[in-house]
């Protein structure tokens, strides 16, 4: 099962990714629903406000008010640093 639904996501991504138009804010929803539906019991919240000192990550994952992880979507074709 979870399987197929990483698949899912990978297809969707892939193909946004190859329309040469999809922006940061494209993949967002798709990443969202795959957290939600492979690691049940947490929130999922996009562009949370004032949750650091250095600037916002793009999703933070709660769960139980627990939030340690934070998740920014970058482009795959640049490098990171």
């Amino acid at each position: 099962m979870t399987q197929q639904i990483i698949q899912t996501y990978l297809t969707t991504f892939n193909k946004r990714f190859k329309s040469g138009i999809s922006r940061e804010h494209a993949y967002r929803a798709g990443l969202e629903g795959l957290i939600r539906e492979v690691v049940p019991g947490v929130e999922v919240t996009n562009e949370p406000a004032n949750v650091t000192d250095c600037g916002n990550p793009d999703f933070v994952v709660t769960r139980q008010g627990v939030w340690p992880p934070t998740l920014t979507c970058r482009n795959r074709q640049c490098a990171l640093s």
